[in-house]
């Protein structure tokens, strides 16, 4: 008798523990997910999501913070350290057995961009993107897609330096969800029909939170129910729509 209540109660103090665990969160600036509002504070439609998700599954983000970094750094950090997570993540067949993952977060559709007055840039196929000069950032789904088609990739740090460079007229095409185009052209202020969709680059996969390998499967388990019940009672709809008009 005194054996099996004590194996109750080291798996009851075992299950405390893993729920009880923070989790440390990364991601990047990617407006309208993420992004820095007026007063520096993390704002944007993931970040609102996030925070409902956890809220939901009774789990902690570590300090209440979500820390903001460069994707290749903030990517790399939840890959080697545990009780991690970078969102938002594509799950792509390479990152499969690297995560656990919880989503799908939201729909991806990037395009490449280029600038209107570019009348010399017609594109046909993702082939014919051989010919002009592309930037993607590190470590970034596009630019390993990308590559894999054989495009010459130019890599840079992060998406808001993409878009610079394209207004620059330093590149000739980068990738970019819509949204994201929009949103940081509306941020300098500059007409949204100076830049213009060349091309789809790909539509096939959706944003996730990625959980380092070494994460409970318990905790997996409940943010993904979490995240299910917000979508099914509609408050996913009624946050995306603040951000995502």
């Amino acid at each position: 008798m005194k054996k099996l209540v004590l194996v109750f109660c080291l798996l009851f103090f075992s299950l405390i523990n893993t729920y009880a665990q923070d989790i440390v969160l990364f991601s990047e600036e990617h407006k309208p997910f993420q992004y820095f509002d007026k007063g520096n504070k993390v704002a944007g439609f993931g970040v609102d999501l996030i925070k409902e998700i956890f809220d939901e599954a009774g789990i902690s983000i570590k300090g209440d913070i979500i820390d903001i970094w460069p994707w290749s750094r903030a990517y790399h950090m939840a890959l080697y350290n545990k009780n991690t997570a970078v969102f938002m993540t594509v799950r792509i067949p390479e990152r499969e057995h690297l995560f656990k993952w919880v989503g799908p977060l939201a729909s991806r559709s990037m395009w490449l961009f280029k600038l209107k007055k570019r009348e010399d840039i017609n594109l046909k196929n993702l082939e014919d993107v051989k010919s002009y000069k592309v930037a993607g950032y590190r470590n970034s789904a596009d630019t390993a897609y990308m590559e894999s088609l054989g495009i010459k990739v130019e890599v840079l740090s992060s998406q808001k330096l993409l878009i610079e460079m394209l207004l620059a007229e330093r590149v000739d095409l980068v990738p970019s969800l819509e949204l994201t185009m929009v949103a940081s052209l509306q941020d300098k202020a500059m007409a949204l029909d100076i830049v213009e969709k060349a091309i789809l680059l790909d539509n096939k996969y959706s944003y996730f939170l990625a959980l380092n390998r070494e994460t409970d499967d318990s905790i997996v388990a409940r943010l993904q129910t979490a995240l299910d019940a917000i979508k099914q009672r509609g408050d996913y709809r009624r946050l995306r729509e603040k951000y995502l008009k």
